[in-house]
């Protein structure tokens, strides 16, 4: 049975008619909230039809490194539930970052909620337009939206709380960023929370030493959403080393 239930699962009309379902879920909320995220062309192609590698995404000269991942858009259920997830750890002072904003449907959603501010960056200026068209236009708002059409690990991070990631990007640009928050937490010291969606490089997170994971869920399409906090021990003892380097020097 098991078996019967498996291959009508992953069989071509099954799959079919799930993405069929996803494109309507994704159009009513769309329709609902005024806006047009949805990539341009076929996920996994390139923009002269060849296929992507990977996860590999369009070049840039403005990126540091050139490992960013492919414009996709998360699915609005999952958005939804992990904007409730925050509602419980988070204030009415939170400013929440989208890091590789895209189009801006994260940005539009979280808007509605009770945030202070909402920011996103994202490296390509055509993605960034239209971030900012569907800003304008959505239905809703009740917070601030902004666009930095800049790379991530060199933008000014030092005012977000929460930083939320849809696997914007490989190993290097991940852990330039990571840092890049850490500086910001030594300039201006808070507690933040960092989502990451698509969890690839998970790992990085773990042995970054300041922050800690403190729930996680999975997709349907077996995607793992992992949320972080940054640990206050570890704040604590990178700050002492410093003061004492800063002593002795």
């Amino acid at each position: 049975m098991k078996r019967l239930l498996k291959a009508f699962i992953e069989s071509p009309a099954s799959r079919s008619a799930a993405a069929a379902l996803r494109a309507t879920w994704t159009r009513y909320n769309e329709i609902a909230l005024n806006i047009d995220t949805v990539p341009d062309g076929p996920v996994g192609v390139l923009a002269d039809g060849k296929a992507r590698s990977g996860y590999d995404g369009e070049y840039t000269d403005k990126a540091l490194f050139n490992d960013n991942t492919y414009y996709e858009s998360p699915d609005y259920w999952y958005l939804r539930k992990i904007a409730k997830m925050l509602e419980s750890a988070t204030g009415p002072e939170a400013v929440f970052y989208d890091i590789g904003s895209g189009k801006g449907r994260v940005l539009c959603l979280m808007a509605q909620r009770p945030f202070k501010r909402v920011v996103g960056v994202e490296l390509f200026e055509d993605l960034c337009k239209a971030a900012e068209q569907n800003a304008k236009r959505m239905r809703g708002r009740k917070a601030k939206i902004d666009i930095i059409c800049e790379d991530a690990a060199k933008t000014d991070l030092s005012d977000g709380t929460v930083y939320f990631l849809f696997n914007p990007f490989g190993a290097a640009t991940m852990r330039e960023v990571l840092k890049n928050i850490r500086r910001s937490l030594d300039e201006k010291p808070r507690e933040v929370i960092v989502v990451y969606y698509n969890a690839i490089y998970g790992e990085i997170l773990q042995e970054s030493g300041w922050l800690e994971t403190y729930d996680a869920f999975y997709t349907a399409t077996e995607r793992k959403v992992s949320f972080w906090k940054s640990c206050p021990r570890a704040m604590q003892t990178h700050a002492a080393v410093k003061e004492r380097a800063a002593v002795s020097a």
